[in-house]
């Protein structure tokens, strides 16, 4: 009898309605798109250091050369690194008042991504040799 109810289309809408409500909805998303981590940004420059910046990773598991990099900036600013195959595609400094594209800045970069170490490089340009130089380049160092 079981077997007929499940042919009868009538009523294989109430067995439907009373093992899956109408107002429940499941996702399932076995593997999520994205996954962001918490991390801690420090500029190397040629003559001297920044301070470590609050930002995020975010890792796109099925494009294994897109990151996404966010550097936390007071007054609730940021600035948003789109990397793709060791490029930086896209950079956009983001405020509640303003929003400018700052990729021509960082058009000759090149960023280096280390994931057994947690590690996010983004290499300046080589500059012209400077006797005032601490080191030779200047870099964000992202550690995840």
């Amino acid at each position: 009898m079981s077997l007929l109810l499940l042919f009868n289309t009538s009523e294989l809408s109430k067995v439907k309605n009373k093992f899956f409500p109408s107002n429940t909805i499941a996702i399932v998303n076995p593997q999520p798109r994205q996954k962001s981590y918490a991390a801690t940004a420090q500029f190397w420059g040629r003559v001297a250091n920044g301070v470590k910046q609050p930002s995020t990773v975010t890792l796109y598991p099925k494009q294994e050369n897109r990151l996404l990099v966010i550097m936390i900036l007071p007054q609730d600013c940021g600035r948003f690194f789109e990397i793709d195959d060791q490029q930086i595609k896209k950079v956009t400094y983001s405020c509640p008042e303003q929003e400018k594209d700052e990729s021509a800045d960082y058009q000759n970069w090149k960023v280096e991504h280390n994931s057994l170490m947690k590690e996010v490089k983004m290499i300046a340009p080589p500059a012209n040799s400077n006797p005032l130089y601490i080191r030779d380049e200047a870099f964000w160092l992202i550690q995840y």
